[in-house]
C-alpha cells in the first residue's frame, strides 16, 4: 500500500515539475491504472442499478438466513458463536457476490443464444439466491421439526441443488400426477 502511495505522490509531483517528456510518462503511468480501475466500477455500478431488484432479494434471503440461521444455532443446536457467526455471514456475502459475477460473466460470454442465456441466468440466479434462501428453510424446518417449510418444498430444493432441473419448481409434480 505504501508503494502505491509512494508511485501516485511521486509522479503527481512530475506532473507539476518534470519536463514535457516526464509529465507526459507520469500522465501515462497515472492514468492507466486508474482508468482500469474506474472502468470496472462503472460497469458493476451499471449492472447493479439494472439488477437492483435481484441483488435486493439475494440480501434479503441472506439477512433472513442470517437471523434464523442465529436463532437455529442459538437455541436448537445450541452451538452459537459470535466468531462463528460473523465468518458465517461474510462467508454467505462473499460467496453470493462471487458467484453471481461469475455467473453474469458466463451470461455475457452465451447473450447471443437467446434460448441458452435466458436457461443459464434463471438457473444460475436460482443457484445463487437458493444458497441463502435454502440454507433459511432448512433452518426454519429444523426449527419447526419439519412443520414448516413443508417437506415437499425442501425435497424440492434439494433435488434442484442436484440436478439443476427447473421442472422442479412447476406446477407439475414429478413424484405423482400432474396438477391440471
Amino acid at each position: 500500500m505504501n508503494f502505491l502511495l509512494l508511485f501516485t505522490f511521486k509522479h503527481l509531483l512530475l506532473l507539476h515539475n518534470g519536463s514535457i517528456v516526464i509529465k507526459l510518462k507520469s500522465v501515462f503511468l497515472l492514468s492507466l491504472p486508474f482508468s482500469a480501475i474506474t472502468w470496472l466500477i462503472s460497469e458493476i455500478t451499471k449492472w447493479s442499478i439494472s439488477n437492483s431488484s435481484y441483488i435486493a432479494g439475494v440480501l434479503t434471503c441472506i439477512a433472513i438466513d442470517h437471523v434464523v440461521g442465529s436463532i437455529y444455532h442459538a437455541l436448537k443446536a445450541k452451538d452459537f458463536t459470535f466468531k462463528k457467526n460473523a465468518v458465517g455471514l461474510i462467508t454467505k456475502l462473499a460467496m453470493c457476490a462471487g458467484a453471481a459475477i461469475l455467473f453474469e460473466i458466463i451470461h455475457n460470454v452465451v447473450k447471443e443464444a437467446t434460448l441458452v442465456y435466458d436457461y443459464l441466468k434463471i438457473v444460475t440466479r436460482l443457484i445463487v439466491i437458493l444458497y441463502p434462501a435454502g440454507s433459511a428453510f432448512m433452518n426454519m424446518s429444523a426449527l419447526t421439526n419439519g412443520v414448516f417449510p413443508p417437506l415437499g418444498w425442501i425435497s424440492k430444493i434439494k433435488a434442484f441443488n442436484k440436478d439443476l432441473d427447473l421442472e422442479r419448481f412447476s406446477n407439475k409434480n414429478s413424484n405423482g400426477p400432474t396438477n391440471n
